[in-house]
């Protein structure tokens, strides 16, 4: 479609004024005044007298019929203007193409098995500005062993992208294999290659009879003659069937209902009668109960710690004990004051009198052999397990019962106020 800036320079001569045209519309008809114009010179003409304005709006709406008309027209015709006739279904190769595509691949493969020679690649570009096309040839290096034993382009290994060097992908195969050998001007660098590939290619086989064959077989129709009453009979038998087929799933899930139910009613029973037939053990505070037989090696080190600070404690005790009786020995005897002797000579001095030494009273605790270990021990007619370091549980049937203290030796008491040293199980 021409510009209208270059219609706009364009100058036509002789174009008479509008008084003249008004005249000779008058005196003469259409068909001799535009007699000698062309069609461009017509055009310019009607540009002049209709103005630029008018013509693109003209255009415009000239564009807009067009449109209308074929949104208007029928799409089924539309359908089959754009439908092309003999047009490959999509993902599948032609027939015809199979052959060099199957090439390219042995190309490929042998390449990366042996190695290349340096190729050409061509490839057009088109630049969209000035819709000029420039054709490249892009010479690609030949190929090297890497460290790995695989074959790289030349002067690849090492670059950021490619540590190991880069390999040859299908599409530049395509260009090494037109090199190789082409098979339409029977020219190239290696025909042997070629017909190496052509002894071990196998054409496919054509299926098109098969396609044909299963079409016929699809399209054929089954007609089935039947009178009202014989369909109305098929239908009721066919909802009957439904019928049953729904009442009978109903039936199964009721029964499966009911099986789960029944299960966790004998699960229910079961447990409660080894509830009642098992003894009950004592229950314990602590987080893990121990047994007697595994408490040597969960609480020897806390058995360590605490005869550590009995024996600290009965230190000091020894050594309070020895201070107390210094003070006694060095305190000065009772010696009868001045005013006892004048009151007569016959009265007799006081005795002097020791101190009295505290009861000891008898140990109830007795010895424990510090073996880390829990051992039986009776205290006011009831019946515990204790350790050497003073921790105490109660004995029930035997077992490992609560928690029941810490004794104190000096008030020769079980001190239930002490807490109970938590252990970390032996299996974890």
């Amino acid at each position: 479609m021409p510009r209208v800036a270059a219609a706009k320079k364009t100058v036509v001569a002789d174009i008479p004024e509008a008084s003249e045209v008004s005249s000779v519309a008058t005196e003469v008809k259409p068909e001799t005044a535009f007699k000698g114009l062309t069609k461009a010179d017509m055009a310019k003409l009607l540009l002049q007298m209709m103005g630029a304005d008018a013509v693109a709006e003209l255009a415009s709406e000239k564009k807009a019929a067009k449109k209308t008309a074929a949104k208007k027209e029928p799409k089924a015709e539309k359908e089959k203007k754009e439908k092309k006739t003999g047009s490959q279904p999509k993902g599948k190769v032609p027939k015809q193409l199979l052959k060099p595509r199957a090439w390219v691949d042995f190309t490929l493969t042998h390449a990366l098995e042996n190695g290349w020679e340096e190729f050409i690649i061509h490839q057009k570009k088109k630049d969209k500005e000035t819709e000029e096309v420039t054709e490249e040839e892009i010479v690609m290096p030949a190929s090297e062993l890497n460290e790995e034993g695989c074959y790289v382009y030349e002067g690849t290994i090492g670059l950021p992208k490619y540590p190991s060097g880069r390999q040859m992908i299908q599409k530049e195969a395509m260009s090494l294999s037109k090199q190789r050998w082409q098979p339409k001007t029977k020219s190239g660098t290696h025909p042997e290659l070629y017909e190496e590939f052509e002894a071990q290619y196998e054409e496919p086989e054509d299926d098109e009879d098969d396609k044909k064959s299963e079409k016929s077989e699809s399209s054929s129709k089954v007609v089935k003659r039947m009178t009202i009453a014989e369909k109305e009979a098929e239908q009721a038998r066919k909802k009957a069937e439904k019928e049953a087929e729904k009442a009978a799933k109903k039936a199964e899930k009721e029964a499966e209902k009911e099986a789960k139910k029944a299960e966790k009613e004998a699960e229910k029973a079961k447990k409660a009668a080894e509830k009642s037939t098992t003894p009950k053990k004592a229950v314990s505070s602590a987080k893990t109960p121990i047994p007697a037989g595994q408490a040597k090696a969960i609480l020897a080190q806390k058995a360590a710690e605490a005869k550590a600070a009995k024996s600290v404690a009965s230190s000091k005790a020894s050594v309070a004990e020895e201070e107390k009786e210094e003070e006694v020995e060095e305190k000065p005897k009772m010696v009868p004051s001045k005013k006892a002797a004048t009151a007569g000579a016959g009265a007799a001095p006081k005795a002097v009198t020791a101190p009295k030494k505290p009861l000891v009273k008898k140990d109830l605790w007795g010895e424990v052999e510090d073996d880390g270990q829990l051992h039986p021990w009776t205290f006011g007619g009831k019946n515990y397990l204790r350790m050497a370091s003073g921790e105490i549980y109660e004995a029930a049937n035997g077992e490992l019962g609560a928690w029941a203290g810490k004794w104190d030796a000096k008030k020769q008491k079980i001190d239930d106020s002490f807490p109970e040293p938590e252990y970390e199980d032996e299996d974890e």
